[in-house]
């Protein structure tokens, strides 16, 4: 039988493991079995070699005498050492034909003393890293010893690129769906193969068996995904529903048997695991998820889906059944839980589609929040007056507005959608009812001719909002026009907390705004710009503006007031804001600096296929904005002149004359209208004009929405004061979270919120901007009764482990009674709560309870463990009360 005859990958590796003891060497013998039949000449990159096939002592004198300049002469022969004479042996490096062993090679080509016996045992492992032998040879071994790990690591990555570092079933599975990395080892040599198995099985344990089976038998890169469907088809809930699918399974993906449970657990885990790996490109994990979707379509189980955590598939059909269930809660006669809307929404919450939707997630927690109103509107009161009726929607109709709104382009899942409008609807019949007793309020108000203590009319915000406190500070007025409560509520919610704090008036607490009437922005913008009623366009808004009295009063007559326009804020090259208004802003002489900002009226023109979050990057001009007056030390007030209604299946009537939603007043009102006149009414000259109350009617052509009515949505704006200082001006306070006890599902059940008619208002105290509203601001906490402080409490505040780390606090540690509230609160909530809500249980702003938060956590978690944490996902404050009773020696039973 023929040996094999020599490869010139074994004699390069030979030639270099002889240099490496012997550098310089030129002749070369070497001993192998089998005969050299390739060229004589060779050239590998740099390196030229002669290399000569020697039979007999006579051939290799030959060969030491053919010219060999510039070459690596090597001498391929298997004669006997006693036929070969010392001539021949002298002009050789070494003195000698050196055998051609692999193993031999490998050890010297790693400058090692030992080789790990798992690999001596396949004598072809050393022939592949002969051939794999890289330009400047292997780096050398440690300590000496070359083992099977290093060997394979270097073996599967240039075989099948594989890389082994840190291997485990969720690489392992990675790597296998990658379709050149499958075709080559399913192109390898079965003894490789084989051994392959054999190794990784030791490394990961018995399921890389059946993973590397799976590869071996599928000519696609479907092993990953064919785990992900073994997590369907094996789930106890659906297996017994899925027999068919089972055999199906087997016979085309398994080689006819399913793997044992343990096997077929690891696996299904270990490709849930792979899928979620951070490093694995979006596009690629697009693909696998979609490709185990598709399995499941072919094995008749897609209809199971649902139970997968990572199917994309089984998120609709989450979001199907969420759909379903929303449907019949809404269609009841009267909500009364939301328990088995919770239970869906968390499955929805644990799948892995949920971080990557967090817009329709919202949506989601918007329905949850309607249906908590729906469960507690069913025991509020009407409001009296205008101004219960303003502060009403100011603190609730508001984030009504702002939850429809979003659920406004419905879903993708049809049943989902479905369910948001019909959700939609039913709050919205209790919205109309809203406003039209507001409007019907407002009507008589307006006919009265009287002031209102808490209401403010646009026209007299400069002299009472924005004067006083020029009085005090440098201020930036930045009018968004078209703002409604539900956009600045969406608004603030991204805004506070971050560098900027809400600010309310002491004792009055966040006040509405009121629009001319009609509501549209050459009325009311004009209104709110003059300081007096009046219709204009922007110039003579900027005129008004800068000869405004009150203004003027606390201004330098070099530096008066100034405002700018949309036209100014696009002259920037850069796309920011133009020169002029930075210089404005920044000014240490000019007092009041207005900026007009108008993406919200623009939006209701041309913005009906955008789903707008708005946000402060929404607005573009607003991060500049508060930039620029956050450097300046500027407090801003954000004002609005009117608000909007958004489009939602609104009726057309046609008349002559008037806007979109109001008309002259011929004739009577029809259903959906009231007639309004006074002094307020500012166009058209007879004072007196028809409007809608009702969200359901237009007069002009369909727009993304619509202003110029009477709904509350309409006429109450908001007045935002913005601090990103530490100290507020006098006569103003950082406001509370104000938020409505519906709006978080962690806010108490007991909790009803209610209208409460004020009582008469208390006489102004000294230095006050003007006379506060009728009603003192309190947090929600307090009209909770007054509930004991749970014994674990006290003792922690009697612990000398607590008088030990408070005096970590620096001069201002934190407070006792302020510790005290917070972990009642976490503690009553079952020791979680979201930053919102816990705020809004301590009666404080988001600033402060960050500021509250690092003091308790540098007291109360000890050498850094979280007795108190912060999950950035959720923004959820979290109290575990184990480890606080550990950590401070206060027994189990504390």
């Amino acid at each position: 039988m023929s040996q094999p005859a020599p490869t010139l990958s074994q004699i390069r590796a030979q030639v270099d493991a002889i240099r490496k003891k012997r550098s310089g060497a030129q002749t070369i013998g070497i001993r192998a079995a089998g005969r050299w039949t390739g060229d004589p000449r060779v050239e590998v990159g740099d390196e030229q070699y002669a290399i000569f096939q020697c039979d007999s002592p006579l051939a290799m004198r030959e060969a030491l005498l053919q010219p060999a300049d510039h070459c690596t002469r090597v001498l391929i022969s298997n004669v006997d050492d006693a036929q070969i004479s010392d001539d021949i042996l002298l002009r050789l490096t070494p003195r000698r034909f050196v055998p051609l062993d692999g193993w031999q090679i490998v050890q010297s080509l790693f400058q090692a003393r030992a080789i790990d016996p798992r690999l001596t045992r396949y004598s072809w492992i050393a022939d592949m890293l002969v051939d794999l032998n890289p330009p400047g040879g292997f780096p050398p071994v440690p300590s000496g010893f070359l083992d099977a790990e290093t060997v394979w690591r270097i073996l599967l990555q240039h075989r099948i690129g594989l890389d082994t570092r840190g291997i485990d079933l969720a690489a392992l599975l990675r790597w296998s769906a990658d379709a050149e990395a499958v075709a080559g080892f399913r192109s390898s040599s079965e003894e490789f193969r084989a051994a392959a198995r054999e190794w990784l099985v030791e490394q990961t344990g018995p399921a890389a068996a059946a993973i590397l089976d799976c590869v071996a038998s599928q000519p696609s890169p479907d092993t990953l995904p064919i785990g992900l469907v073994l997590g369907v088809i094996f789930n106890p809930r659906a297996s017994q529903k899925l027999q068919k699918s089972l055999g199906k399974l087997e016979v085309k993906y398994l080689g006819g048997e399913s793997p044992a449970a343990p096997i077929r657990e690891r696996w299904q885990a270990a490709a849930t695991e792979a899928v979620r790996m951070e490093s694995l490109p979006l596009p690629k994990r697009k693909h696998l998820l979609a490709r185990a979707d598709e399995i499941l379509y072919e094995l008749e189980a897609d209809r199971f889906a649902w139970i997968s955590d990572t199917s994309p598939i089984g998120f609709d059909q989450r979001l199907q059944h969420f759909g379903r269930t929303l449907s019949d809660v809404v269609a009841s006669s009267a909500v009364t839980s939301t328990e088995s809307l919770d239970q869906v929404r968390e499955s929805i919450l644990e799948h892995d589609a949920a971080r990557r939707e967090s817009r329709r997630l919202q949506r989601l927690e918007m329905a949850m929040r309607l249906v908590r109103w729906l469960i507690r509107s069913q025991s509020s009161t009407k409001p009296q007056s205008l101004a219960d009726a303003a502060r009403h929607y100011l603190r609730e109709g508001g984030f009504l507005d702002w939850a429809r709104q979003t659920l406004r382009n419905g879903d993708p899942v049809q049943e989902l959608s479905q369910a948001y409008a019909q959700l939609c609807e039913r709050v919205t019949r209790y919205r109309e009812q809203d406003s039209e007793q507001f409007a019907r309020l407002l009507v008589d108000w307006t006919a009265s001719k009287t002031s209102d203590a808490f209401v403010m009319p646009v026209e007299r915000i400069l002299d009472q909002i924005v004067a006083p406190l020029a009085a005090r500070t440098r201020v930036l007025v930045v009018v968004l026009d078209g703002m409604s409560v539900a956009v600045f509520r969406e608004l603030m919610a991204d805004l506070l907390g971050r560098d900027w704090a809400l600010l309310v008036e002491e004792g009055v607490g966040l006040r509405p705004g009121l629009a001319t009437v009609p509501s549209l922005t050459e009325v009311s913008r004009c209104s709110l710009l003059s300081g007096r009623r009046s219709q204009g366009n922007g110039t003579q808004e900027q005129s008004a503006f800068t000869q405004h009295p009150a203004l003027l009063k606390h201004c330098r007559a070099d530096s008066p007031p100034v405002l700018f326009h949309k036209k100014s804020l696009l002259e920037s090259d850069d796309g920011g804001l133009s020169g002029e208004i930075r210089e404005a802003i920044a000014s240490q002489h000019r007092r009041i600096v207005g900026v007009v900002v108008n993406a919200v009226d623009d939006h209701l023109l041309k913005g009906d296929q955008i789903d707008t979050p708005w946000t402060r990057d929404t607005i573009v001009a607003l991060p500049t904005l508060l930039q620029g007056a956050r450097t300046a030390r500027r407090t801003v007030v954000l004002l609005s002149d009117h608000g909007h209604i958004i489009e939602n299946h609104t009726r057309f009537r046609q008349y002559e004359g008037g806007g979109d939603r109001w008309r002259p007043d011929e004739g009577e009102p029809e259903p959906g209208e009231l007639r309004i006149k006074g002094p307020r009414v500012v166009m058209p000259d007879s004072q007196t004009l028809i409007a809608p109350w009702t969200e359901k009617l237009r007069y002009k052509g369909k727009k993304n929405g619509y202003h110029g009515g009477v709904s509350p949505q309409e006429m109450i704006v908001p007045i935002a004061v913005l601090t990103a200082g530490d100290t507020p001006p006098d006569g103003w306070t950082e406001a509370p979270v104000d938020l409505p006890v519906w709006w978080n599902a962690d806010a108490p059940a007991s909790e009803t919120e209610q209208v409460v008619t004020p009582p008469p208002p208390p006489k102004p105290k000294p230095g006050r901007l003007f006379d506060p509203d009728v009603e003192p601001m309190t947090s929600t906490s307090a009209l909770e009764p007054a509930s004991a402080v749970p014994h674990w409490i006290s003792a922690l505040l009697n612990s000398p482990v607590y008088a030990s780390q408070k005096e970590l606090g620096g001069r201002k540690p934190v407070d006792d009674q302020q510790l005290t509230r917070l972990l009642t609160s976490l503690d009553r909530r079952g020791g979680k709560l979201t930053s919102p809500a816990l705020a809004r249980e301590l009666g404080c702003s988001l600033m402060r309870l960050r500021g509250l938060l690092a003091k308790v956590t540098q007291v109360l978690n000890i050498d850094g463990y979280q007795v108190i944490s912060r999950d950035d996902a959720s923004d959820t404050i979290a109290l575990d009360r184990p480890l606080l009773l550990k950590q401070f020696d206060l027994g189990e039973s504390s």
